[in-house]
């Protein structure tokens, strides 16, 4: 594998980052080109492209895709405000809240995404499904555990920055397809929809890259790395194994 590829994750995410605020992040960088090198992402190679999009050309899995996009995006905000609640930190705790407030408007973004771009799809019973997805605030239960001590607190958060960096990646594969699936008139709508999941996506790489920055300064820059390497190749086994499974709301016939 040539270093082109085999450092293409971490490129993309790193110029993203300079994107959002001009910062070097250096320990956090190269712990991610190292887990990027020794466990090198899927969706940053040629094949999970092409597999992508000859799947995505298919309406109904894609349409299943934004389906389960909504579901996940309204899952992951009910669990992350529940942790965030937990953090004594105030600043993480109020950056994490409000990454759980993205993901629920993720969550209605691609609901309505699914429908500008599959109108004929448009029903009662697939709305109510939709709001189903998205959890109400502030979500019960979460401030009644134990916080979390700091060696769980930065897994959790390399866990997230990972995950939205996949996310960062995917919806950029994503893109293009619900254009191309979409009427023409309704193009504008979804690319500013698309565009505003990708920024926020952004901006929640850099607040978890900068929690996982301190925390390498502050002498974790070891087990950083070896959690970076460990969580990026369970990332790309579940990755692989759901780009090749059907969508499980591929019955809606888009």
């Amino acid at each position: 594998m040539s270093d082109i590829a085999k450092y293409f994750i971490s490129n993309l995410t790193i110029a993203a980052l300079k994107g959002v605020d001009g910062k070097e992040r250096p320990l956090y960088e190269q712990a991610l080109r190292n887990a990027c090198s020794s466990a090198p992402p899927p969706y940053g190679m040629k094949w999970f492209g092409e597999e992508f999009r000859i799947k995505g050309r298919d309406a109904s899995w894609f349409g299943g895709l934004l389906i389960s996009d909504a579901h996940m995006e309204g899952y992951s905000a009910g669990r992350l405000w529940q942790y965030g609640e937990r953090i004594s930190d105030k600043a993480l705790s109020e950056g994490m809240l409000r990454h759980a407030r993205d993901e629920a408007k993720h969550s209605k973004l691609f609901g309505k995404i699914l429908v500008e771009v599959f109108p004929q799809i448009q029903s009662a019973e697939l709305s109510e499904k939709l709001r189903s997805f998205v959890p109400l605030f502030p979500v019960p239960n979460g401030a009644l555990i134990e916080p979390p001590g700091f060696e769980e607190l930065l897994n959790s958060l390399i866990l997230i920055n990972l995950y939205e960096i996949k996310a960062l990646v995917l919806g950029r594969l994503l893109s293009p397809l619900a254009l191309a699936h979409a009427p023409g008139m309704n193009r504008l709508k979804i690319s500013k929809m698309l565009g505003c999941i990708l920024n926020d996506e952004a901006h929640h790489v850099k607040y978890s890259a900068d929690f996982i920055e301190a925390a390498c300064a502050a002498g974790y820059y070891d087990y950083v790395c070896s959690a970076f390497e460990e969580f990026q190749k369970t990332l790309n086994i579940i990755t692989e194994s759901e780009l090749l499974a059907a969508s499980e709301f591929n019955e809606i016939d888009a």
